[in-house]
């Protein structure tokens, strides 16, 4: 079993809380399933010292939670990071994730503008952002090269309430693809990436 590569985790409970221990040196990746609080109240992932890809759906608010009921370690070898749960705030993903490479995230439902936390990953390359993962209707990223400073693809679609993007001079100064889809009320996005846009 501490030999196991790849694992695919639903936690479901109902009332009674199991004690869940996750300890796996070699896994790479993991994708994990949970229906309620109560189901992560006896999680705890530990020793994940090789994992790469984590992906992470959950029909419950993380928000509250702030990922201590997962135990979740510091990850140094993660490169994919997938989420769908609603938050509404988010993490620190930097101090969790120093090394970080692609990020998902669908049905967040945030608040606040997420590049604004999300510039701070010094390798993201990838960033989606999905249905639902916003609420708000200006996406703002202040100016500097040191964010996003490997950011070559951001993907937005399926963001009902998004009028604005605002990425101010010197941020992603890397980015190769921008692509925009199904975010009907969007109308500004900043002139230098009108050319690597793709619509629909």
């Amino acid at each position: 079993m501490r030999q196991l590569r790849h694992l695919i985790l639903s936690v479901f409970t109902n009332d009674k809380v199991h004690q869940i221990d996750v300890s796996l040196p070699y896994l790479q990746s993991l994708h994990l399933a949970v229906f309620g609080p109560r189901d992560v109240e006896g999680l705890r992932l530990n020793n994940l010292t090789s994992l790469r890809k984590l992906a992470i759906k959950a029909s419950m608010d993380f928000s509250s939670l702030s990922w201590s009921p997962l135990n979740l370690p510091r990850c140094e070898n993660l490169h994919k990071l997938s989420l769908g749960v609603y938050m509404k705030n988010f993490p620190e993903l930097d101090e969790l994730f120093p090394n970080l490479a692609k990020l998902s995230l669908k049905f967040t439902e945030l608040v606040q503008s997420p590049l604004e936390t999300l510039k701070k990953l010094p390798k993201l390359k990838i960033l989606k952002l999905g249905e639902r993962s916003y609420e708000g209707r200006q996406i703002i990223c202040s100016g500097g090269p040191d964010n996003f400073p490997q950011l070559e693809v951001l993907e937005i679609h399926d963001l009902i309430w998004l009028e604005v993007l605002i990425v101010k001079e010197g941020a992603m100064p890397r980015l190769k693809k921008l692509s925009i889809f199904e975010c009907d009320q969007l109308t500004g996005i900043p002139e230098r990436f009108k050319n690597i846009t793709t619509a629909g």
